[in-house]
């Protein structure tokens, strides 16, 4: 819902994701190498709506322990569901940028605890080391996360599209005054897949549930 609530369409993310969230099967990601700056993740064809708050984690701590993480995520699905992990995870005063190609055009967003971006650029001007991932750098400085994409993108790249969080802010805002429309049909699926998840309300289910 922050996807929706902030303009970003997740509802329609949220329906592309819903055969990977009703299957019952669970994607764990792989680290398959790393070295002092470069994690790389194999994300098993996860999406980021179950996998995303996992691979911000690896991120943060490499950032934390060593001022600058740069994780490469291959085979990872709907990667600009990352955008409210990054957003959350930028509260602890790390600040993020992550990028990925989709249908010929290189995904930006960067985000502190602060601000947060999403742009949008010509492939042609991007240096990928692997096209078919997606990348995460964090860092406790912002000037470390530009650095790092300054020497990914060529000084004569121009954005093609820009969502700052102005915009952003204009979309919660507005979805708090008239709320969020969900269709039927997802509405339903969502329901069938709250109801097989979910357990009746018994002491036997309450026990190791927590408080409450």
């Amino acid at each position: 819902m922050w996807h929706e609530m902030n303009g970003l369409d997740g509802l329609e993310e949220l329906r592309l994701a819903l055969p990977e969230l009703d299957s019952g099967s669970p994607v764990f990601p792989e680290i398959m190498t790393e070295d002092e700056n470069l994690i790389v993740v194999d994300a098993c064809g996860g999406s980021c709506i179950t996998v995303g708050g996992l691979l911000v984690e690896i991120a943060c701590a490499r950032a934390i322990s060593n001022d600058l993480a740069i994780v490469q995520v291959r085979n990872c699905r709907h990667r600009c569901m990352i955008l409210e992990r990054l957003h959350n995870a930028s509260q602890r005063g790390l600040s993020f940028a992550a990028y990925w190609l989709d249908n010929g055009v290189i995904n930006l967003t960067t985000m502190t605890d602060a601000a947060g971006v999403w742009m949008t650029y010509d492939a042609e001007n991007w240096l990928l080391g692997n096209s078919g991932s997606m990348y995460i750098v964090s860092s406790p400085s912002m000037m470390s996360v530009q650095s790092h994409l300054n020497t990914m993108l060529s000084p004569d790249s121009r954005s093609q599209s820009r969502i700052t969080v102005g915009v952003m802010q204009t979309g919660y805002e507005r979805a708090i005054e008239q709320g969020i429309s969900v269709d039927e049909d997802l509405w339903g699926q969502l329901e069938k897949l709250v109801a097989r998840i979910l357990v009746p309300a018994t002491q036997s289910s309450r026990t190791g549930a927590g408080p409450g």
